[in-house]
C-alpha cells in the first residue's frame, strides 16, 4: 500500500478525532491521565466538545489494551474502521500498540487488544456493539516514541472476521487516490 494513501488516512482520521496527544505530556508522569476503565468518569476529559449522538460516528473503534505488563495495564485507545481493496482493518496510533521490549519496534501482543465496534455508551450496551480480538499487528517500522512531533504514529490491526456493516458500523470514507489536501496545490 502507498505510504502517501496510508498518511492522508492517518491525517483524516486525527482531524477527524483522532488521538491529540503530545509526547511530551504522554511521557511526563506529571501530565499523564491515570488508566481507564469503563467504570471510570470520563465527563470533562473534552473540553467544549459535545456528546456524539448514537451512530453519529460508525467508523469510531474502541480499543481496550490487556498486559500484565504495568505500564500497558488498563490502556485505552480509539482508532477507525477502515476497509479498502476488500480488507477490513483498524487503524490507530502506534502509541497505543507499541511495547517496546524486547526490540525498539515490539508491539503488545495482537490477542491481547479487543476492538469494538457499534458502542456509544462504554457504561450501558445498547446490543449495537459488535467485539473483534486483534490477530496481528503492523506497527510503522519508523514508529520512535521519542520524537516529539509524533511522526509515524501509525498502526494497523488485523482480525479474523469483518466486523457486519450496518447504521451504527461502518467503514471511514477513504480520499481518491493523488487526493490533494483542500487549500494545497
Amino acid at each position: 500500500m502507498n505510504i502517501k494513501f496510508i498518511f492522508a488516512v492517518f491525517v483524516i482520521i486525527s482531524i477527524s478525532g483522532g488521538s491529540s496527544y503530545r509526547r511530551k505530556f504522554m511521557n511526563n508522569t506529571r501530565y499523564r491521565l491515570p488508566p481507564q476503565t469503563v467504570d471510570d468518569d470520563l465527563t470533562g476529559r473534552i473540553i467544549k466538545g459535545q456528546d456524539a449522538y448514537p451512530g453519529q460516528i460508525p467508523y469510531q473503534l474502541y480499543l481496550q489494551i490487556t498486559t500484565s505488563t504495568v505500564s500497558m495495564a488498563g490502556r485505552n485507545c480509539g482508532g477507525a474502521l477502515v476497509e479498502t481493496y476488500g480488507v477490513q482493518f483498524a487503524l490507530t496510533a502506534a502509541h497505543c500498540v507499541h511495547y517496546g521490549y524486547p526490540t525498539p519496534t515490539s508491539t503488545v501482543n495482537a490477542r491481547n487488544i479487543r476492538i469494538t465496534a457499534g458502542a456509544h455508551d462504554l457504561k450501558h450496551k445498547s446490543g449495537t456493539e459488535q467485539v473483534r480480538i486483534a490477530t496481528k499487528v503492523a506497527m510503522h517500522e519508523q514508529y520512535d516514541k521519542y520524537d516529539e512531533i509524533l511522526n509515524h504514529d501509525i498502526a494497523i490491526l488485523f482480525y479474523d472476521n469483518p466486523f457486519n456493516l450496518n447504521d451504527k458500523v461502518s467503514t471511514i470514507q477513504l480520499p481518491e487516490y493523488m487526493w490533494k489536501l483542500p487549500g494545497k496545490t
